[in-house]
């Protein structure tokens, strides 16, 4: 199964991401439709699915296209079940803004507020 991902499309036409950069247009859709596959897979054969190290380049995307794309694969993942991880903590992908702190607008598109609330004093 091979992705267009949005990086690679930036990268062949010189031009950032986004949904006024004339590309692809990676919402929702979009992105359902590339795990439609891999979800389908997973099911009939009753194996778990992991997304490992997705992100985006700060650098590569405008930020409001950047927080979306993390927010709408975040979201298809776990309505397929599908486990996943983000890249990284600190580089270019990182959690961390450039100055060192946490990204708090980035870390919810991962894990909104009220998740993090719910779950808060938990044993996970």
């Amino acid at each position: 199964m091979r992705w267009m991902l949005c990086t690679e499309w930036a990268s062949e036409h010189k031009k950032d991401c986004g949904n006024d950069s004339g590309g692809p247009n990676f919402n929702p859709p979009t992105i359902e439709q590339q795990f439609a596959e891999l979800a389908a897979w997973s099911r009939a054969h009753g194996a778990s699915v992991i997304l490992n190290e997705f992100g985006v380049l700060r650098f590569k995307s405008p930020r409001p296209s950047r927080l979306e794309w993390l927010r709408d694969v975040r979201e298809t993942a776990e309505a397929n079940r599908f486990g996943w991880a983000h890249w990284d903590y600190r580089e270019g992908f990182g959690l961390l803004d450039g100055s060192g702190r946490p990204d708090v607008e980035l870390i919810d598109q991962l894990l909104p507020s009220q998740r993090r609330a719910s779950t808060s004093g938990s044993d996970r």
